[in-house]
């Protein structure tokens, strides 16, 4: 197993001595990429198992919350359920494109309200990947949270650059 393989699986099992050691002695290691593997950074192995003092220590020592691939660390934790901890960490690291983004990520339906009162367009944000705040809570599931969305005016007939419309 080579080095970037090992920090990839401290970070997946949260093993913060092994993960501390690896990095202190190859700080490259904290954005090191595997590009085999779904979750490409340590970041992304944490972040989708749930391990949230790995995330944190990853954080605290700048990690790329924003890292975009296929997918952003972000939206490997939004698919773990029961993964709260570790979405509120990585939105307050300014993992989301925007406040309208994390509010769907935290599934808070009162400050979409907010953000959606002072600022109507926000319902028609993109994020880095062309997606809407309708297509991430309908990508995760979230039905109370697109159906708010709608209400506040959203497109069902937004398309993605792939084509996909947010009830796809």
């Amino acid at each position: 197993m080579n080095a970037i393989q090992e920090t990839h699986r401290a970070a997946r099992e949260g093993d913060l001595g092994q993960l501390r050691s690896l990095i202190a002695a190859d700080p490259g290691l904290l954005q090191a990429t595997d590009d085999e593997s779904p979750f490409p950074t340590p970041l992304h192995q944490a972040a989708a198992r749930g391990q949230i003092e790995a995330v944190l220590w990853l954080l605290e020592q700048d990690a790329d919350a924003r890292w975009h691939g296929p997918q952003t660390p972000l939206h490997v934790a939004w698919q773990r359920p029961d993964n709260s901890p570790v979405i509120h960490a990585l939105v307050a690291h300014g993992a989301a494109h925007s406040g309208i983004f994390a509010a769907v990520y935290l599934d808070d339906q009162e400050q979409v309200a907010a953000l959606v009162g002072a600022d109507p367009d926000s319902v028609h944000e993109r994020d880095d990947a062309g997606m809407t705040p309708l297509h991430r809570a309908a990508e995760n599931g979230q039905r109370a949270m697109v159906e708010a969305l709608i209400g506040h005016g959203a497109d069902v007939e937004a398309r993605t650059p792939d084509g996909q419309t947010p009830l796809q």
